[in-house]
């Protein structure tokens, strides 16, 4: 039929996306007043919950699962973005998930990182060690970082809305970053000062 057009779901675009990052591994070498900082980031289908901001919808039973069930259930279709905007919060998450299927694009560019106290932003209970701030669609988006297991994992994301969660934070100086294919361990330069 000429003229159709035929929209994906964009909970399972986000996911889709999301599962590409699986395989891949960002390291991000920092520098402040003579002292390196190494981010190695890494994804998994446990993190993708926080990042599309799924906990917040405490009125959707079905997405307080097991998460990484959760993120199955979202690419077989089980769970759908009419699943979840029948939450009444879901105007809070909604504008999160038009950034996070950029994620990727968001990482390869992103170049404002910070070390993150979050005593410096009152009302913060974000517990991130580090903050990058990035502009998807002429919007600031935040992705706070922690570590786990070795590695850090991205524990929330999402467009700046009235609060500026960079301000009174520390700036560091983006030496390196490099994304690793780990299937191949094939290694891209994506920025060298």
């Amino acid at each position: 039929m000429a003229g159709l057009l035929i929209y994906m779901d964009i909970l399972l675009e986000c996911a889709l996306a999301y599962e590409k990052l699986f395989n891949k591994k960002y390291i991000f070498k920092l520098g402040r007043k003579r002292k390196l900082h190494i981010i190695e980031l890494t994804f998994s289908a446990m993190d993708f919950h926080h990042l599309a901001g799924l906990k917040k919808l405490d009125d959707i039973k079905v997405v307080h699962k097991n998460r990484a069930l959760v993120f199955k259930e979202i690419l077989k279709g089980k769970i759908t973005i009419d699943t979840i905007n029948k939450s009444s919060k879901f105007l809070e998450i909604e504008r999160r998930l038009h950034c996070l299927k950029e994620l990727e694009t968001y990482l390869d560019t992103v170049q404002d990182i910070y070390i993150y106290d979050q005593n410096k932003n009152i009302g913060s209970k974000i517990p991130a060690e580090y903050l990058m701030k990035n502009v998807i669609d002429r919007s600031e988006v935040f992705y706070f970082t922690l570590r786990s297991n070795g590695a850090f994992i991205g524990i929330s994301f999402f467009p700046k809305d009235k609060k500026d969660y960079t301000d009174r934070q520390v700036k560091l100086v983006l030496l390196e970053k490099t994304k690793v294919d780990l299937t191949d361990n094939s290694v891209m330069v994506l920025y060298n000062k």
